[in-house]
């Protein structure tokens, strides 16, 4: 899994590609902290369009980013929801939690 992270517009995109699972949910949320500390950016948007594949950790892991990210002040989106991603988070009702780009 490679996370990498960048800001423009005042936005934060990490993007991630491969396996997103608990193996690298410690990476995960450590961009996500950088983000949420970096004050240019308000706004994190989680790009999923490299990911084949996540499991429950990951879910996991987006929903406490989520929940860190509204406790300062910032909003989470997720970018490139397709495929088999996507019908994992539609089965967990991520479409009504998040906003999808």
């Amino acid at each position: 899994m490679d996370v990498s992270t960048s800001i423009q517009d005042g936005i934060a995109v990490i993007s991630l590609k491969g396996r997103f699972d608990f193996s690298v949910t410690q990476a995960f949320r450590d961009a996500v902290e950088n983000a949420l500390a970096n004050t240019a950016a308000k706004e994190i948007q989680i790009d999923l369009g490299g990911v084949g594949h996540l499991d429950s950790a990951a879910l996991g892991v987006l929903l406490l980013s989520r929940d860190n990210a509204q406790d300062a002040g910032k909003t989470v989106s997720l970018a490139g929801v397709t495929g088999k991603v996507k019908q994992v988070l539609n089965l967990a009702n991520f479409e009504k939690i998040f906003i999808y780009k």
